[in-house]
């Protein structure tokens, strides 16, 4: 990774496998976790660009609804994903800003390990306003979190 970026990278072999785990770090100037989607997805183009991997994981934390079946300590594939806080109230823009996107079919995988499937709806902010509730209703989340995208 380049010089004064504050990204960690944990590497080693399994079975002939290379393994990373790789996360943003810690932001310098405050100390706080590197959380959010932009940190993520710096680190993970990074990654990508470095290491060029045949498999990405993002292994994260999420809150589930209970509504939607989800339960505390479920394994969920994302069938889709979209953004609950990321607002453009400019006509063709709205929808971009959603970025309402479907993700890889894994139908085997989920078979294999008896996972569950559900469209995630991620952001940037620790708080729900009335506004990110709305959307994550209508983008029929199932699980969010802060750094999938």
């Amino acid at each position: 990774f380049p010089e004064r970026v504050p990204w960690v990278r944990y590497g080693g072999t399994y079975k002939d496998l290379s393994i990373n785990l790789i996360w943003p770090g810690k932001d310098p100037a405050s100390g706080a976790d590197s959380i959010g989607t932009i940190p993520s997805a710096l680190v993970t183009y990074a990654a990508i660009q470095a290491l060029q991997p045949d498999l990405i994981i993002n292994a994260g934390t999420t809150g589930g609804f209970k509504a939607k079946g989800a339960s505390i300590g479920d394994i969920f594939i994302i069938s889709g994903c979209a953004f609950h806080d990321r607002r453009i109230p400019i006509p063709g823009f709205d929808l971009y800003g959603v970025g309402l996107r479907k993700a890889f079919d894994t139908p085997n995988l989920i078979k294999e390990l008896n996972l569950k499937v559900g469209r995630l709806s991620t952001g940037n902010s620790l708080d729900m306003t009335l506004q990110d509730e709305s959307l994550i209703m209508a983008n029929d989340a199932t699980v969010i979190d802060m750094e999938v995208y």
